[in-house]
């Protein structure tokens, strides 16, 4: 039996401050509140045995990574723990991918004359995210995507494959939307039900894989009590 965690990246520096859809394409930096919430990770794992750690090559995983391991801690790229690829969404605002796909939305559920207003029994969780921000996680879960984006099917199949080639104890610092469709997946959730899993900036999820090579998803989205401050 070992077990895995999953860190969410920090706050990126969005340009102009607007936050604006990223995956694998868009490699923005941490913000200086996003460095303040990685740092504040570290105490989580005190106490903890931690054989290795992992980082996705986005540089805003590589920076929270460097923020909260140990000084004396290798780190590791693990390639295959990138965020998903969104395609012509990448680098977009929200409003602006509500504006110009008008059509996906409403292929969601969503009229867009209505303010935007997410459909009835969609099942979104807690969350301090824009409404458009809902909106294009309910287009992503619909898997209603640009056609060059990833699916969820494939990112999950990725993500988890990218946990396998990771050995002992180990941490890995990646993003949120592998993460929360990994969760779908290793749960037996519906990929529509992912708006259900909230996934915070620095928030840890907890796996488990047992010697027969079965992973089971033990916490997510937890957010450490230093982090929570910040939030």
């Amino acid at each position: 039996m070992r077990t895995i965690w999953l860190v969410r990246h920090g706050l990126p520096e969005f340009p102009g401050g607007e936050r604006l859809c990223i995956g694998c394409r868009t490699n923005y930096p941490l913000s200086d509140t996003g460095k303040k919430q990685a740092a504040a990770v570290a105490p989580f794992f005190e106490g903890k045995t931690v054989d290795n750690y992992y980082t996705s090559p986005l540089s805003r995983a590589v920076q929270t990574a460097i923020e909260f391991i140990p000084e004396t801690a290798e780190l590791n790229i693990l390639d295959d723990a990138h965020e998903m690829d969104l395609g012509a969404w990448e680098g977009m605002s929200f409003t602006a991918i509500c504006d110009y796909y008008p059509d996906m939305l409403r292929a969601a559920g969503i009229d867009p004359d209505q303010g935007f207003k997410i459909p009835e029994g969609a099942g979104i969780g807690p969350t301090n995210r824009p409404q458009e921000a809902a909106n294009v996680r309910h287009m992503v879960e619909c898997s209603i995507l640009p056609d060059d984006a990833e699916t969820p099917e494939t990112a999950s199949e990725r993500m988890i494959g990218a946990i396998r080639q990771t050995k002992g104890n180990a941490v890995i610092a990646c993003h949120a939307a592998v993460i929360g469709f990994t969760v779908c997946k290793l749960k037996g959730m519906k990929f529509t039900e992912y708006m259900t899993v909230n996934i915070p900036y620095c928030s840890v999820t907890e796996i488990e894989e047992a010697d027969d090579g079965t992973l089971t998803v033990k916490e997510y989205g937890t957010v450490p009590e230093d982090v929570k401050p910040l939030l």
